[in-house]
This record gives C-alpha cells, sequence and structure tokens, in this order.
C-alpha cells in the first residue's frame, strides 16, 4: 500500500488508494508519483441448466459470478441462435444471475456466458450445451373390434 496525497480533491476511496505520491527519503525534491492500478478480471464459476429441451419451451440457465476486486459485474449471453442479451447489468459480485430462454427450432446449441468489470476487463467464456431434437407426434389409432374377439 502507499501513503496518498489527498490533495487531489478526488472523493472516491479506491482512487486514494490507487493514486500514489510520496516523498523519497523525505527530500521534498525526489517526488515519486504515478497511479498503480492492478485490476482482475470477473470469475464465472459455475454455469448450470438443462442440457436437453423441446422447442418453443423456456428453460432457465444460471451463474455464479465474482469478482476478485469487488468491481461491479456486467454479463452477456450468447444463446447460440443469432439471439444475445447485450451487456446486461451492472450486479454485485458474489451472487447467482438466471436468464430465460428458449428456442423455436431443433439442433445442438452452444450457450456462451462472458463478464465484463466496471473497469472494461472481459472474462474468459463460458460455455454450456443444449440440444433441442425435433419433437415427435404419434398418432395411433385403436380398433375396437379388435378386443371384442376376447
Amino acid at each position: 500500500k502507499f501513503f496518498c496525497n489527498e490533495n487531489y480533491g478526488w472523493d472516491h476511496y479506491a482512487e486514494y488508494l490507487d493514486m500514489y505520491t510520496f516523498n523519497l527519503f523525505g527530500d521534498p525534491s525526489l517526488v515519486l508519483e504515478g497511479i498503480f492500478n492492478e485490476n482482475n478480471p470477473p470469475v464465472i464459476t459455475d454455469i448450470y441448466g438443462p442440457n436437453e429441451g423441446k422447442p418453443g419451451i423456456e428453460y432457465t440457465f444460471c451463474i455464479n459470478i465474482s469478482d476478485p476486486d469487488e468491481d461491479n459485474i456486467f454479463v452477456f449471453w450468447d444463446w447460440g441462435d443469432g439471439i444475445n442479451s447485450g451487456w446486461v447489468g451492472p450486479f454485485e459480485s458474489g451472487i447467482e444471475i438466471c436468464e430465460n430462454h428458449s428456442w423455436d427450432l431443433k439442433g445442438l446449441y452452444v450457450i456462451q456466458v462472458r463478464l465484463k468489470d466496471e473497469e472494461g476487463l472481459i472474462s474468459p467464456t463460458m460455455s454450456l450445451e443444449i440440444n433441442i431434437p425435433r419433437t415427435r407426434t404419434i398418432n395411433f389409432s385403436f380398433d375396437l373390434g379388435l378386443i371384442n374377439h376376447f
């Protein structure tokens, strides 16, 4: 940690931690100043939801999110069918986020989720596959005359 010079007029505590100005060996002519900003990407610790479904049915998918720096987090859902959520949020670190989606056509879809913190750092992508097989309708007719023979 650095001893921060509060004469900059900033009122955000994190900025005081990131900005440092100090004199080397107590000599005012030897001033070292700068900005120290170490930021870590947010993390998706888990993604879950069904792996198989039916066309036209809405399913829920959830992720657990966190940010090592406790930054607010934005979430981007790509549903694999040409539809995405855009960046939604902000959300607090350490919570579960759930979203719903349905697919109209059969196929194997790859859901991809990314996170972005308020500093703009983007997480690695987390993926989950869902198979939407075609629906099958079986028409069954039963001849009651056949039962009368028994």
